[in-house]
């Protein structure tokens, strides 16, 4: 039951996924204490996106003066924050590290879907939140591009490698040898394709196209690198600070202080963005050839993590994407006396 105290904030929290999500609402009271409900489960399906509403009506609230709180959850969220707003409902849309420093907060230990769509509201009431926007479509059309590179390229990977080993094979038959390299030369001759249609897109972006030159600026990101960045942070819109970059990417530091794993080394979360540390690892072999500053960081991380060179690789990888975070936020050209 709705409680028929005078609210001052309204917010709906949702926590969402692939087929369905849980849909809580929170009222703030008078008193400033937080009313959170029952939760209720949706199909994530975009015929059901109405129910949502009819649901928030049936509260005894309108939805309207509610904020619709959700996480970046890969693309889940994507369809219905968009409908939302299509609708002229307010979204807010929140990076996943920022929901998980807010339940700590409340010294939250449990959770699941129907405890998460209660912080997501709770978090609504308590915090000012910024009003979600879409992306340019552009963007969009960007990632799709980007993403299907990404897969193109690591299934003719595993047809090389079947490749390699029918070679080996004795006897090898030549009608498998045969096939396979057809295989090869269409993902490759896809792959061009793709690459082509990201550059036309780069082209007929402006702003787009001035971010693209920005990130390129660096030595060592490549066309598909820049294109890539791009396309999964969206050119930057969502983030505030460098530091909430570094935890979407996954590249933010974690470290185990208890029990047995008291000794245990610090290790980047990777709990984010796979999509720019795949695309960050090339860059980050190369920088150091380029920039002396990456060289001697690299030196120095390696010197103290001698069992494994992959410390220093995920330094740079870091160090690269903040770089070309400041680049696009202050619009600015790499210059190597400026940019250390």
């Amino acid at each position: 039951m709705v409680s028929t105290s005078i609210h001052l904030r309204l917010s709906v929290g949702i926590d969402i996924g692939n087929q369905s999500y849980d849909a809580s609402l929170g009222q703030e009271q008078a008193d400033r204490g937080i009313n959170l409900g029952k939760t209720q489960s949706f199909s994530n399906e975009s015929h059901a996106y109405p129910e949502l509403i009819r649901w928030v009506k049936s509260q005894g609230v309108s939805a309207k003066d509610c904020l619709f709180v959700m996480e970046a959850t890969g693309v889940y969220y994507e369809g219905l924050a968009l409908w939302l707003v299509e609708q002229g409902y307010e979204v807010s849309v929140l990076l996943p590290n920022t929901v998980v420093a807010f339940a700590k907060s409340w010294n939250q230990k449990s959770k699941n879907d129907q405890i998460d769509a209660q912080t997501l509201a709770r978090m609504g009431c308590e915090r000012k939140l910024i009003r979600w926007k879409p992306a340019p479509p552009a963007y969009k059309a960007l990632k799709q591009m980007t993403r299907h590179r990404q897969k193109l390229t690591h299934q003719r990977t595993m047809l090389k490698n079947q490749l390699h080993a029918a070679k080996k094979e004795a006897p090898s038959s030549e009608a498998v040898i045969t096939s396979l390299k057809q295989m090869i030369d269409f993902f490759t001759q896809q792959i061009k394709d793709i690459e082509k249609g990201i550059q036309a897109l780069m082209d007929e972006n402006e702003q787009m196209k001035k971010d693209y030159d920005y990130i390129r600026s660096i030595p060592s990101i490549g066309p598909v690198a820049a294109a890539t960045i791009l396309a999964e942070t969206q050119g930057f819109y969502l983030f505030r600070n460098a530091k909430q970059l570094v935890s979407y990417a996954g590249y933010d530091v974690v470290q185990r202080q208890s029990g047995s794993s008291l000794n245990d080394l610090e290790k980047i979360s990777k709990k984010g963005n796979g999509y720019i540390r795949r695309i960050m690892y090339m860059p980050s072999l190369t920088a150091p050839k380029y920039i002396p500053d990456f060289q001697r960081l690299y030196q120095r991380i390696n010197e103290k993590n001698p069992q494994t060179k992959m410390k220093g690789s995920v330094a740079l990888q870091r160090k690269l994407l903040v770089l070309a975070y400041h680049l696009v936020k202050k619009q600015e050209t790499y210059d190597p006396k400026k940019h250390q």
